[in-house]
């Protein structure tokens, strides 16, 4: 898994929106400090989200609902502020980037109502996943202001996927290569008593045989030429051994 990460792309794409999400405000946010997030609604997507930038180490979260109180819970669950929406909109409030995914019928950010949020001074990105729009495309047009909505991240999304289907046969070529060898480790793990046994029986044979020609044919040898011989004996037969259990073991998964 880590070298698919580590040697495709796979893992660069992303397609779940509370990651495509992050990526954008990251991108965004880049090399501001201690931005302010501000986040519309209480639903799953604002939760979601919420704890996913502080584990990205954004602290300075602030949750807008027209409703306080609920606003407030997600608060304090995060160590961030709550504003009423109405209190946001009237100002003075000032925003890195602001999302949104109320259940509104219409949209609660316009060019009017906006006149009370300031932009921070590199840009307010505002992002809209609530269906109907929250946020007017007319908002896109102030100056300092990009506003993106869920047909942008679907689309995103959609372009994600199809260059993870690119890196798809990469990551199979790493995955086979990966099972062979753990093919191979549990074929040497189920050979290796058969070997060991196999390998101390020819080990004795030699000893014993080597003993009777020590004492016949080969008794005017020195003690160290003995064990010079006796060295080469254990060696070849620990070669010898060795072979064939080795290959019977890369064949033993056909």
């Amino acid at each position: 898994s880590k070298k698919v990460r580590r040697e495709t792309p796979l893992g660069e794409y992303a397609v779940s929106m509370v990651n495509l999400l992050l990526e954008s405000i990251e991108s965004h946010l880049d090399g501001r400090d201690n931005p302010t997030i501000a986040l519309g609604g209480v639903g799953p997507m604002s939760v979601k989200l919420a704890a996913s930038l502080k584990d990205r180490g954004y602290s300075n979260l602030m949750f807008v609902n027209r409703t306080e109180p609920k606003a407030a819970e997600l608060a304090a669950q995060h160590s961030g502020v709550s504003r009423s929406l109405a209190s946001f909109l009237a100002g003075p409030s000032k925003a890195d980037v602001i999302f949104t995914a109320t259940g509104a019928s219409e949209p609660i950010f316009t060019r009017e109502s906006m006149k009370g949020i300031s932009p921070a001074n590199s840009g307010l990105l505002m992002i809209d996943l609530a269906v109907p729009r929250d946020i007017d495309p007319a908002v896109g047009e102030v100056n300092n202001v990009k506003v993106v909505d869920i047909a942008h991240f679907r689309t995103q999304a959609e372009e994600n996927r199809r260059e993870r289907f690119r890196a798809v046969d990469a990551a199979e070529r790493i995955i086979d290569q990966a099972i062979g060898r753990a093919h191979m480790l549990n074929a040497q793990r189920s050979f290796q008593p058969v070997m060991a046994s196999a390998l101390n029986e020819g080990l004795a044979y030699a000893e014993s045989q080597m003993r009777r020609l020590f004492e016949t044919r080969l008794s005017h040898l020195s003690a160290t030429d003995r064990e010079a011989v006796a060295h080469f004996v254990r060696q070849l037969v620990q070669y010898s051994n060795h072979l064939p259990m080795e290959a019977l073991a890369q064949q033993s998964d056909i």
